[in-house]
């Protein structure tokens, strides 16, 4: 065998997901190029293995970037709420309404975010 086992799943699982090759078409390419059934299984396996975990990586940064995005509008409203009620665009006679809770949980929200998403 010319490539080791890791060299060919990285191959194929590259090919996968940029849709050179269907998952369901492996096993005749791997037939064409590999003569053992034993290293074919095994390869299949890994292939599985790394596409899964790839899909799961791919779901938790989609997540991270949603709660990103989420925190960051919260933070917004309530430093809008903040701005305009200070500022008397919103009147509330001599007083103001101080929304630190959305800001604060917006920002916090934002930085765990971007925390799933860089990970």
């Amino acid at each position: 065998m010319g490539k080791s086992r890791k060299e060919y799943v990285t191959e194929y699982c590259d090919k996968i997901r940029s849709g050179h090759l269907e998952y369901s078409n492996l096993r005749k390419e791997l037939q064409l190029r590999i003569m053992d059934s034993e290293d074919i299984e095994i390869i299949m396996k890994r292939v599985d293995r790394d596409l899964s975990r790839l899909a799961a990586a791919d779901i938790a940064r989609s997540k991270g970037k949603q709660m990103f995005y989420g925190g960051l509008a919260i933070m917004a409203c309530g430093i809008l709420v903040t701005t305009t009620t200070y500022l008397g665009i919103l009147d509330l006679g001599d007083q103001f309404i101080l929304a630190y809770g959305p800001a604060l949980g917006g920002l916090g929200m934002a930085v765990v975010g971007m925390h799933k998403m860089s990970s």
